[in-house]
């Protein structure tokens, strides 16, 4: 008896859409938002996992320039190489579909929203330099683009381990990793 088929990875498949660049593959869906479908994937050159980010089928305007938006600004920032946001991978544009596709790096970590439901257990030290990492990837994060849907739910935490702040980086900005991925670029716009 073969395994079905989650209903949303069927529908990529059965559009043709499920392999971007003839190298990322969606294998899982995640979550569905207003703004799309997205997905566990696997770039298939590497075998690493990917997290790709689909708008499927035709959609009102807003929708279409949202998921723009979202692919400039994630472009923008991984050209500055900053570390605050998904790296941008990939994108792919399905017009006979009229969909498309953003395939960002994978990132494992804990969803601010989440941490909040737990922060109680920590020393007040400990929820400020949360807090200080989080101002830090926001205002690194922020150079080129305003993010304008900030909220705990996109707003990832790494593990301390991987935070590389302090006085000896104020010379090398471009070193600082606060720990923090800022997500969801979709509602952001273009800073001048």
């Amino acid at each position: 008896m073969s395994t079905p088929v989650a209903p949303a990875l069927a529908v990529v498949q059965r559009l043709g859409i499920n392999l971007i660049q003839n190298r990322y593959l969606a294998i899982k869906p995640i979550g569905q938002a207003y703004g799309g479908v997205t997905f566990l994937g696997s770039d298939i050159k590497t075998d690493t996992p990917v997290f790709i980010k689909y708008r499927i089928g035709p959609r009102g305007e807003l929708d279409k320039a949202k998921f723009a938006m979202e692919r400039d600004a994630l472009k923008a920032i991984t050209q500055l190489d900053s570390k605050v946001a998904p790296r941008f991978l990939a994108t792919d544009d399905f017009a006979d579909v009229e969909s498309a596709a953003i395939v960002m790096e994978w990132i494992e970590g804990e969803l601010l929203s989440d941490w909040l439901g737990r922060c109680a257990e920590y020393s007040i030290e400990d929820r400020l330099a949360v807090f200080a990492r989080i101002a830090s990837a926001l205002s690194i994060a922020t150079l080129t683009y305003m993010h304008r849907d900030f909220h705990p739910g996109n707003v990832l935490l790494l593990p301390a381990g991987t935070v590389a702040m302090g006085p000896e980086y104020i010379d090398r900005l471009y070193l600082i990793d606060p720990g923090v991925k800022i997500l969801d670029w979709g509602g952001s716009c273009a800073c001048n």
